[in-house]
Formats: C-alpha cells, sequence, structure tokens
C-alpha cells in the first residue's frame, strides 16, 4: 500500500513546480515592493522639480538685484521711494526708475522696459544710513523673499 510519504508527489516531477499559493504569495509580494519603490521615485522626482524652479528663480532675482546695483550705484541725488514702496526713483539725468504694478505675477519694469516677470511682491525701503533696503518675491517660490541693501555711492 502507497503511503503519502512515499508517493511519487511527494518524491518525483510534481515537487519541483510552485503551488499557486507559493505564485500568489511572490506575486503581492513584488507588488508591495513595486509600490513603494514607485512612491520613492515620485519623492525623488518632485524633489528636483521644486530644486530645479529654487535655481531658476535664484538666479533671476539675482540678475534683478546684479542690473539695480549697476544702475543705483552712482546716484545724482537721495533716492526716492514711493508708492508703498513698489517705485524706487534715482535722479540721475531723466531719472531712472524701477516701478512695479503692485498686481501679483506683475511685471517690474526698469525706465518702461521689462525687467522681470512674475513678482509677487517688491518693497523699497530708504534706511536710516541711506542704504536702500529692497526685497523681492517671486511667484515660482512665494516662499524664498530675496532681500538686500544696497548702498549708493556719491
Amino acid at each position: 500500500m502507497k503511503t503519502y510519504q512515499n508517493s511519487e508527489y511527494n518524491q518525483g516531477a510534481f515537487r519541483r513546480a510552485f503551488s499557486y499559493i507559493e505564485l500568489i504569495g511572490v506575486l503581492i509580494i513584488v507588488s508591495i515592493t513595486s509600490v513603494i519603490a514607485g512612491a520613492g521615485i515620485v519623492k525623488v522626482t518632485e524633489a528636483y522639480i521644486v530644486g530645479r524652479n529654487n535655481v531658476e528663480s535664484s538666479q533671476e532675482a539675482q540678475m534683478v538685484i546684479n542690473r539695480l546695483i549697476k544702475e543705483f550705484i552712482y546716484p545724482a541725488n537721495t533716492p526716492v521711494i514711493s508708492n508703498a514702496g513698489k517705485t524706487l526713483t534715482f535722479p540721475r539725468g531723466t531719472g531712472v526708475a524701477v516701478v512695479w504694478d503692485g498686481v501679483v505675477g506683475g511685471d517690474m519694469t526698469l525706465n518702461g522696459f521689462v525687467l522681470c516677470r512674475g513678482i509677487q511682491s517688491f518693497n523699497a525701503t530708504l534706511q536710516a544710513n541711506g542704504s536702500v533696503r529692497i526685497s523681492l518675491t517671486l511667484t515660482k517660490t512665494a516662499n524664498i523673499d530675496y532681500t538686500f541693501d544696497m548702498y549708493p555711492r556719491s
């Protein structure tokens, strides 16, 4: 009489293959691992996009800052700040003016020419030491405020 321990099923060709339960278990483990890896790839991609946008806006803000410093480093007179800090004018010849219209996402102009697009906020204040503090925020990165002090030379 054949018993289960001595049968062909337990020793022969049938035992070499995987059972359905084993295959389903492997598929579940692989799918869980794939979901976790996919979520990680999405997070890495989002971080890359945020970083790239921050770099682009930082470069744009630095370009604006450099241009303002070049224009206003040698003023003829004391700067004039008007329009609640949204207009900065340095009297020199016919006058050099930086204007932001106050609209979020609007343009900043320098003597009527667009200097930068997508401004969220711009503010200029005259400090007690004669410097001008300029604060600039771009809409691409609303959480980064670029602030610098400009010391006009006479």
